[in-house]
């Protein structure tokens, strides 16, 4: 049991997560478009009188349904594909993220707004667990050994070991923390 829980990473268990959720809706949404006319009957308030008459009518929901319910099988899909790149599951992460906070800004709350919040919580957290590879740098190329901390002192500064009074003293994570000497580290 440890041997399987040690293998399971938040990614893949908000992934599985979501992707159950999508399968678990998109069904039911193509099988009984009908019984979902509540959940977009109050986005007709943000369109024009209009078209507010022609948008609720059964058959244009049915189809509008019917392309939700497919829409959510591919997020599920992507969502639950381990043999996908993660530049799909970023996609559908970020997708599904958006979806949800429409629905909390456009919806009225309601009795399962709790769910909506915390859907949303899910698919922004995955969307960043999966995201950081991309917006970081990663210093293991730029640096040599460890990070270096940089300290500026102003007026009584003690001589740095090149003996210039006011310059910065730079120190590894480890001269800092007191592991190693900075005899050790030149």
């Amino acid at each position: 049991m440890d041997k399987f829980l040690s293998k399971i990473t938040p990614e893949w268990a908000l992934r599985a997560g979501l992707g159950a959720m999508y399968i678990y809706s998109g069904i039911d949404i193509v099988r009984h478009p009908t019984a979902w006319y509540w959940a977009v009957r109050p986005l007709f308030k943000w369109f024009p009188a209009s078209m507010r008459a022609s948008l609720s009518q059964p058959e244009i929901m049915n189809r509008y349904l019917l392309l939700q319910g497919i829409i959510e099988f591919i997020l599920a899909f992507i969502l639950l594909a381990w043999f996908l790149p993660k530049f799909w599951a970023r996609w559908a992460a970020f997708i599904t993220t958006l979806e949800f906070a429409a629905i909390l800004l456009l919806v009225p709350i309601d009795a399962i707004t709790f769910r909506d919040i915390g859907l949303l919580g899910g698919a922004s957290a995955l969307w960043i667990i999966l995201s950081q590879s991309v917006f970081t740098i990663p210093t293991e190329k730029y640096e040599t050994k460890s990070l270096k901390r940089v300290e500026h002192h102003l007026g009584k500064t003690p001589l740095t070991a090149l003996g210039q009074a006011d310059e910065p003293t730079v120190e590894t994570f480890e001269e800092f923390m007191g592991t190693q000497s900075k005899e050790l580290s030149e």
